[in-house]
């Protein structure tokens, strides 16, 4: 058997689980550790496992310290840097304990409408979400998702790999770059769409920081987990990403979150003319092209 371990954010459960699924097609027994999310560690950064709320098809387990001990003076500990493709990961044996992020599409690549399928929600929309997904749905081919993390970017052990990457600026030259290539089709101004052709659904941990550095005519904000009110319900973060990767556009942030968002709305019906913007560089010392797919738009 192969233990995965899960940890971070959902978008990174989401690599993680395409990670483990990979190996599944491959032959192998493959369990989802779940042990971090009782560390102090995620406590701390407020991480929750949210895999659960997808129709997954591998198994959590939640191993012991003695078996994590265990791997670590065998060597069967198998752990690879967040960022990068390394095909040897795919040959894991039995016994093996896994760690890392599987950053990078090929790892699952050759088994994309499998990971597509699983990553459904196993309920139905709520109410508040499926009223976004239904103006989305009225946007038709103009509707562009356009994330922004805040955070952890901003003031967080992250800040100095991820910040000032993702700037007002990219973000109005993405929405620039999708406005030219969308002017003089069919979508300028119908289906909900303003007069630049674009229908924009902001998505971020910071709604109100986007509406004030971020120009984006006639957008939606969709109501983050953390904004909830009283007359505007929460929406989980599971269904925020389902209703990003409803959109036929995507501007996607440097974070695995939007990542997903923007991947799993390539599935076959929603993928014809899409477009997805993506920074150039994902972490400050890196390029990103490992990580953004080369058939992205890279900015």
């Amino acid at each position: 058997m192969i233990y995965v371990r899960l940890s971070g954010g959902l978008g990174n459960q989401m690599f993680q689980y395409a990670y483990a699924r990979a190996l599944v097609a491959r032959g192998r027994d493959v369990r989802l550790d779940t042990h971090w999310y009782r560390t102090a560690e995620a406590q701390a950064q407020g991480r929750e496992l949210g895999l659960g709320a997808f129709d997954i098809a591998v198994p959590f387990r939640d191993s012991s310290r003695l078996k994590r001990l265990r791997w670590r003076l065998t060597g069967r500990a198998l752990s690879r840097p967040s960022v990068g493709y390394y095909p040897e990961a795919l040959s894991a044996k039995d016994g093996t304990y896994a760690v890392g992020t599987w950053f990078d599409e090929r790892y699952f690549s050759d088994i994309a409408d499998t990971i597509r399928r699983d990553l459904k929600l196993k309920a139905p929309l709520s109410a508040e979400a499926q009223r976004y997904a239904d103006m989305i749905a009225a946007a038709g081919s103009a509707s562009v998702s356009l994330h922004v993390r805040r955070g952890d970017y901003v003031s967080g052990t992250k800040t100095a790999a991820f910040s000032n990457i993702c700037t007002p600026d990219y973000y109005e030259r993405a929405i620039a770059l999708l406005r030219e290539k969308v002017r003089g089709t069919s979508h300028g101004g119908v289906n909900g769409a303003t007069g630049n052709g674009l229908k924009i659904f902001l998505f971020s941990d910071d709604i109100e920081w986007v509406r004030a550095n971020i120009h984006a005519e006639g957008a939606v904000a969709v109501s983050p987990q953390v904004a909830a009110t009283e007359e505007q319900p929460a929406i989980s973060i599971q269904e925020e990403v389902m209703l990003m990767s409803m959109c036929r556009h995507h501007i996607v942030a440097n974070s695995s979150f939007s990542w997903w968002g923007a991947w799993l709305g390539e599935s076959a019906g929603n993928a014809p003319g899409a477009i997805t913007v993506a920074p150039r560089i994902w972490m400050a010392d890196r390029d990103g092209d490992s990580i953004a797919p080369e058939r992205w738009v890279r900015i």
